[in-house]
């Protein structure tokens, strides 16, 4: 998706990204010229509209950006694209002339025609095209592709495909209710129910565009529809029909439905018992299973939308990052695995299924899929010392994204424990006869546990 957006823009959101994903460390602007080879006047021109457009104050150095910091500012950026916002204009307001778009974005016509065709471009990739056909619109060989396209737009861009009195649960009550998948069962949490809803909307979107639809009120013998769905729904779209809404709705339930044939599922577990092991430890049967069906769903989601794209969106790009720098040897050992996934299904493109299994496995978590590491905390002075030493701990283990189980005993109560077999780790404030026990300062803080995390994070999952 990054290559859709101008030169300029791509620029700004690197460095809102290194901002973002280096805070705990001092980031100057020579250090962020540097990263991103412009130069110093660039930058902090840069700087200047990254936070100054999005009405927030420039941050004191290190850059320290919140996560609503972050979406706002990244969404201001965004939203200055010339070539994203035709591409809105296109999916939202198709079939009109070039003079109605120009009028609209208040751009010239031969820029028109420039962005048309790096648009174009950019959409076949995706197997689509932008053409003067009843005015401009997007055509595609596949209407679910399609769909998934614009659904993808809509999460990368932070798009909101309708401003309306509706809440997400309101689709998903109307989605249970006609028995259609609101998220990937086998996975619990797996992909949240707003993302259900959003492909659903974008369905619904397709049917007030399509002209065979809009013009038939009759709705075939074996399909009712109560008249409070239909008018809740046409609250969002008013050119919707009860056709078009029970069309969406099968359309989105025959594509939503993820069914995993026995040869994906035999193929993944294949690979992942022989090529793959994620901790020091067995892993569990419940999270195999996880594993297995993240990238059996990965594999058929591939397979019905081929994209050729490289390019994930800079939030998917800030997730990746943060595993390979949090989490070495599980990076490492993900890529191995998807080349190995790639290689047995014949996938061709092994960038795209990445983003696919990247993005799915950014929904699951990382924690859900690793066993916990379990640590013992020795300390001479008493307990409510170990569990202030504990809590200190379990902060930065959860700003490294390490799960973790932390047992406090007292100096006395270790003899009676056999630390090295029953613990991962074994930590005290002291010096003890137990030469596998790692000494730790009485006060844990980021700058002087680094070495400790990198020690967790090598540990946490063996290649």
């Amino acid at each position: 998706m990054l290559s859709l957006l101008e030169h300029h823009i791509k620029n700004q959101l690197d460095m809102l990204n290194y901002m973002y994903t280096n805070q705990s460390i001092l980031v100057k602007e020579k250090k962020i010229s540097e990263y991103l080879n412009l130069s110093y006047e660039t930058t902090r021109n840069y700087l200047y509209q990254l936070f100054n457009e999005a009405n927030i104050s420039e941050p004191l150095k290190p850059f320290l950006i919140t996560n609503e910091e972050y979406k706002k500012i990244y969404e201001q950026t965004v939203s200055k694209s010339i070539n994203l916002a035709i591409l809105k204009e296109l999916i939202f307001s198709p079939g009109h002339s070039a003079h109605y778009y120009c009028d609209t974005l208040a751009i010239s016509p031969p820029l028109f025609a420039k962005r048309i065709r790096q648009l174009n471009n950019f959409l076949s990739r995706y197997s689509l095209e932008i053409k003067v056909k009843k005015g401009y619109r997007i055509f595609g060989q596949n209407e679910d592709q399609f769909c998934f396209f614009l659904t993808t737009c809509i999460y990368a861009f932070h798009t909101e495909i309708f401003i309306g009195p509706i809440e997400y649960t309101e689709i998903v009550t109307l989605l249970k209710k006609y028995q259609c998948p609101c998220s990937f069962g086998t996975l619990g949490g797996f992909w949240n129910e707003q993302f259900f809803a959003c492909v659903f909307l974008v369905y619904l979107l397709r049917e007030t565009q399509s002209s065979e639809l809009l013009h038939s009120e009759v709705l075939p013998n074996n399909k009712l529809l109560p008249k409070d769905d239909f008018l809740m729904l046409k609250k969002l779209f008013p050119k919707l029909t009860p056709l078009a809404i029970v069309t969406a709705i099968d359309k989105f339930k025959k594509f939503m439905t993820v069914r995993i044939s026995n040869e994906i599922t035999c193929g993944v577990t294949k690979v992942v018992q022989t090529h793959f092991n994620w901790s020091k430890k067995e892993l569990s049967n419940t999270s195999k299973q996880k594993i297995i069906t993240l990238l059996s769903v990965s594999v058929v989601f591939f397979k019905r939308c081929p994209f050729t794209s490289k390019n994930f969106n800079p939030e998917l790009c800030i997730f990746i990052d943060e595993i390979k720098k949090q989490n070495p040897r599980l990076f490492y050992s993900i890529q191995t695995l998807i080349h190995k996934i790639d290689t047995e299904f014949d996938l061709q493109t092994i960038k795209v299924f990445e983003a696919t299994f990247y993005r799915l496995l950014a929904e699951v978590g990382v924690a859900h899929l690793i066993p916990k590491l379990t640590i013992l905390v020795t300390t001479e002075l008493g307990q409510e010392h170990g569990h202030y030493l504990a809590r200190q701990l379990a902060g930065l283990l959860e700003f490294s994204n390490i799960p973790n189980e932390i047992t406090v005993i007292e100096l006395d109560q270790l003899k009676h424990i056999d630390a090295k077999n029953e613990y991962d780790f074994s930590l005290s404030t002291i010096k003890t006869e137990n030469s596998a026990t790692i000494l730790i300062p009485y006060n844990l803080t980021l700058q002087n546990s680094s070495h400790l995390i990198k020690l967790f994070s090598q540990a946490d999952c063996s290649s």
